[in-house]
């Protein structure tokens, strides 16, 4: 069992690497909440909202950078009341993400019928990434505190003296 004296190196300045490591964790902790914050978000949309079927009637053409082009999705729902309502997606990709004519699965709002097409990763896609990232900050720094003990436990077990290597 590892023993920690508390504060023992409160005064010492941290070594970059710690201190990256430091930041890097506190860069996770906050993608790990802004992820969650995210995903709760469109939960919390998604309980409220009505599911109906769409169908893709074109494709936007959005230009970033006047080299790249992509494609966002215009869906066209009814609701139950026979009323037709339409959106463009914000997601867009090239190639695009539909054909025209797809059906595709439909989330909107009873009152305002914001649309949104509903699967995972245009829901929970952005939300699940930076979780993921930031987990992967909080390991990072996990495995090197348990590495920079294991180095002092097992290679310096007596304060940092030198260790001998006789060779025959």
């Amino acid at each position: 069992m590892l023993a920690v004296q508390p504060f023992s190196n409160v005064n010492k300045p941290l070594s970059p690497p710690t201190m990256l490591l430091s930041i890097a964790s506190l860069i996770g902790a906050a993608l790990i909440v802004v992820g969650a914050l995210l995903a709760f978000r469109e939960h919390t949309f998604l309980q409220k909202a009505q599911i109906s079927s769409g169908k893709v009637t074109g494709l936007v053409v959005r230009t970033q950078n006047r080299r790249r082009t992509s494609y966002s999705p215009r869906v066209e729902f009814t609701t139950p009341d026979g009323s037709t309502h339409e959106f463009v997606s914000n997601y867009s990709s090239n190639p695009a993400p539909y054909n025209v004519g797809d059906t595709v699965p439909v989330a909107y709002g009873a009152q305002s019928f914001d649309g949104r097409i509903l699967t995972f990763g245009q829901r929970f896609g952005l939300a699940s990434m930076l979780v993921i990232f930031g987990c992967a900050l909080l390991a990072a720094r996990l495995v090197f505190a348990i590495g920079d003990q294991y180095i002092q436990r097992v290679y310096m077990p007596h304060g940092g003296s030198q260790k001998t290597v006789q060779t025959s």
